[in-house]
């Protein structure tokens, strides 16, 4: 028997963190750099957590969502990573 296609999800705040990146910047044409993707972020209504962690981006090229979110992996495993609004 045939399944339905899936219905589109748009990322919620209860969301991994990747999912909701990923949500805020679907519309981009890649290759981008940090300042586009964080632009098209902000024009999506992201959250703050979602800007921030496109602020960990170093300024380069990124051929795929995949290599941006590697990237701010690689950031938060750093210890740059992102702090709840308390500081823990």
């Amino acid at each position: 028997m045939p399944t339905a296609p899936p219905i589109a999800h748009k990322a919620g705040p209860d969301d991994p963190l990747d999912s909701r990146i990923e949500s805020a910047v679907a519309h981009v044409s890649y290759p981008a750099h940090p300042p586009v993707l964080i632009e098209s972020a902000e024009h999506n209504g992201a959250a703050a957590d979602v800007i921030a962690a496109l602020r960990l981006l170093p300024d380069e090229a990124y051929g795929s969502f995949p290599e941006v979110a590697a990237s701010i992996t690689a950031a938060r495993r750093l210890g740059r990573g992102l702090r709840s609004p308390s500081g823990q």
